[in-house]
């Protein structure tokens, strides 16, 4: 899963820089802190190619929720 995570990273730096390795601008990649993200091949990557990466956290708004609807089942 982390392959298929850090192709598409690599697609998507492509698309939006026109080539592919180090980029010099500084460029934020916001990610969930999932196993895919946090993953030694996924970071790798990221550092790799120069990106800062940063965490996204829930808030307590989608914590309610989550508890609200398991509490449904």
């Amino acid at each position: 899963m982390a392959t298929t995570a850090s192709a598409a990273l690599e697609h998507a730096l492509i698309v939006r820089f026109g080539a592919f390795g180090r980029i010099e601008e500084e460029f934020l990649l916001r990610s969930g802190n999932g196993l895919v993200f946090t993953s030694p091949h996924f970071t790798a990557i990221v550092r790799s190619d120069g990106l800062k990466q940063d965490f996204l956290t829930p808030t307590a708004r989608s914590r309610t929720a989550w508890s609200s609807a398991s509490s449904r089942r």
